[in-house]
């Protein structure tokens, strides 16, 4: 097969996948040299290595691979100086969840036959506050709290495992948000636990979210979640079991700017999380991007 492109870029987090990126990285570098690519294998060593190391080579590379965890995906897309520059997904991480959504292969020759097939598509974008790049989700209130929760809680790699006890802790622990949203300029009435402004399908590696959704419509999906208890929130929980959202008190709509406040008083603001990362707290806005990046397809 002729490759479309001729020179890759890989950026590795060694310790995704309880450390089988490294060998993972280093087959993928064989294969695609095998197959007549020039090819630059790098790994990072802490947060914000594969976005300087995207931007530094700018210019040197006609595809980049994310080898690891959302996280990692989630800089070299934010690093690109050209973003046409398309970007593969060699899932290694907890949730993986672009991934499941675009049916990624998990192997080297599997990733090494997307690279080589050349086949992409458009994603939509979005800035949280103007900075930070988010390219799945953006979450505030309840499952914030839970990411929140998931950083104290961590000690090496992640496991669903992780994610449960945090989500208990925030569940005995946590105050029951209340948030207030604008989307594009319009209030929406009602208050919620919970909000997230998605462009996925399978949150938390799970498939729940609709079905319908489009990767590249210049819209995202914003779920709100209403809770005045705690037992609501268990109760969204358990529809997740079985079911999908929209549906029972969840609403969807579609948008590009969402703008999120607390309407609890005297409570501390609440926490934002990005791609899964704490990011921020309320008040938050997150705007799509005019300009789309391009990942690859299988």
């Amino acid at each position: 097969m002729s490759a479309p492109w001729r020179r890759a870029l890989l950026v590795a987090n060694p310790i995704a996948g309880s450390g089988r990126a490294r060998a993972a990285a280093t087959e993928l570098e064989r294969l695609l040299r095998a197959a007549g690519l020039e090819v630059e294998l790098l790994f990072t060593g802490a947060r914000g290595d594969g976005r300087r190391f995207v931007a530094e080579r700018e210019g040197r590379f006609d595809v980049a691979v994310a080898i690891g965890g959302d996280g990692t995906v989630r800089e070299v897309l934010d690093g690109l100086v050209d973003p046409s520059v398309p970007v593969v997904i060699f899932a290694l991480g907890t949730a993986n969840v672009m991934s499941l959504d675009l049916r990624l292969p998990r192997e080297p020759a599997g990733i090494a036959r997307a690279v080589l097939g050349g086949r992409s598509t458009a994603v939509d974008v979005a800035r949280v506050n103007g900075g930070q790049l988010s390219f799945l989700v953006t979450g505030v209130g309840f499952d914030a709290q839970v990411v929140a929760g998931l950083e104290r809680l961590r000690k090496g790699p992640i496991t669903k495992g992780t994610w449960a006890r945090a989500g208990l802790s925030a569940i005995a622990l946590e105050p029951l948000p209340r948030l207030a949203v604008a989307l594009d300029g319009r209030a929406l009435p009602g208050e919620w636990a919970e909000v997230l402004f998605s462009n996925i399908v399978h949150y938390g590696g799970f498939d729940v979210l609709a079905h319908d959704r489009a990767l590249n419509d210049g819209l995202w999906e914003l779920y709100l979640f209403p809770a005045r208890s705690k037992l609501g929130l268990l109760r969204h929980g358990a529809r997740a079991l079985v079911g999908r959202f929209p549906g029972g008190s969840v609403r969807r709509e579609r948008g590009r700017k969402l703008e999120v406040r607390s309407v609890r008083a005297g409570a501390a603001e609440v926490p934002v999380q990005v791609d899964g990362d704490l990011a921020a707290t309320t008040p938050v806005t997150i705007e799509l991007e005019r300009v789309q990046r391009r990942l690859v397809l299988p």
